[in-house]
């Protein structure tokens, strides 16, 4: 017995601490969502956790049509905004959750709506543009546009005035809607984000919030952006990049086959001619050397012809020696015969 009541009395001590520490942690504010706000895409799902507490979370959503939550996860259901809170001993913590669907929008299209709806829930100041601590539907969208470069009016009459003219039945992610009694005197201006739904600073009760299209009456539609880049048009142009390239890339592996086959032709040509250089060289050689053999025999023939021809010149002289010799003394025995 004694051992059962050791135990009971164990587990209540227990469970006091566990919640003694949780009330404490709760008391001193640092219970919180992981999140406040939140953009989800449709097709996706997302997650809240509470932070620092081990009670239990009741889930709720205040707007079902648009995200669905069950134990922290979200599920989207449509586009738009709602509030999804947990509720933790009697309080609750708040997370604002978007749902957006950029389906079918060119890359330009995705980042200004994407921009825009990150500020879903701020405050709405008469004559303010700052997209985070407050601002007027004008200031909204000259703000929005600003981060990509375009200057517009902080004035919605004006704005209807400088961007171009669009038909409602041709209306694109990004446009500007209008609103008001009349063109002339228009009030409000809102940014388009497809699906029939806009986004805009509307009220100082409301803050930046999303509203259907023609949750009032609309005077006009106005276009800022000049470009519209589609991933598809992208990817063909890269595959179209990739293939000039390789193409080029290509190109430029042939000529230089070619011009090494140049060079291995200038190559066999200098080969070639180095070849006949020294054919012609050997030939020459050849040449020098037969003559270089012939010339001793013709210096030996040239020799003995002189040598020959000295010693019939020798002979012809002691010949005609001889003679004149004779003829000398025929005479000496004419003479002295007549003596």
């Amino acid at each position: 017995m004694k051992s059962k009541r050791v135990l009971i009395l164990t587990i209540l001590f227990t469970f006091s601490l566990v919640a003694f520490f949780s009330t404490t942690s709760e008391a001193a504010g640092k219970v919180k969502l992981n999140k406040t706000k939140l953009v989800l895409e449709m097709g996706t799902q997302g997650k809240l956790k509470v932070k620092n507490t081990n009670s239990k979370v009741k889930w709720s959503t205040s707007d079902k049509k648009v995200v669905k939550v069950k134990k922290g996860t979200l599920t989207p259901v449509s586009v738009g905004s709602a509030k999804v809170t947990a509720k933790v001993n009697g309080k609750s913590y708040v997370c604002q959750v978007v749902v957006a669907d950029y389906e079918g929008m060119s890359i330009e299209q995705k980042e200004v709506v994407s921009y825009a709806l990150q500020f879903v829930g701020n405050r709405y100041v008469y004559g303010g543009s700052s997209l985070t601590k407050g601002t007027d539907c004008s200031g909204f969208t000259m703000s929005v546009y600003k981060q990509f470069g375009y200057d517009l009016f902080h004035n919605a009459y004006q704005q209807l005035k400088d961007t171009k003219s669009v038909k409602m039945k041709k209306i694109q992610p990004g446009d500007l809607i209008f609103y008001g009694s009349s063109k002339k005197s228009c009030s409000h201006v809102a940014l388009y984000i497809g699906n029939g739904k806009v986004v805009h600073a509307s009220t100082a009760n409301t803050g930046i919030i999303i509203s259907n299209y023609n949750y009032r009456k609309y005077i006009g539609v106005g276009r800022v952006l000049s470009t519209a880049t589609y991933p598809d048009d992208l990817t063909e142009e890269e595959v179209t990049e990739e293939t000039v390239t390789t193409e080029k890339a290509t190109t430029k592996v042939v000529t230089t086959e070619a011009a090494s086959t140049k060079e291995v032709t200038t190559e066999a040509k200098t080969v070639k001619e180095v070849t006949t250089e020294k054919e012609t060289t050997k030939e020459s050689t050849t040449e020098k050397v037969v003559a270089a053999e012939e010339i001793p025999v013709e210096v030996v023939s040239e020799k003995e012809n002189t040598a020959t021809e000295e010693e019939s010149a020798v002979d012809d002289s002691v010949e005609e020696t001889l003679i004149e010799e004779s003829t000398f003394g025929k005479r000496l025995d004419g003479v002295a015969s007549i003596f």
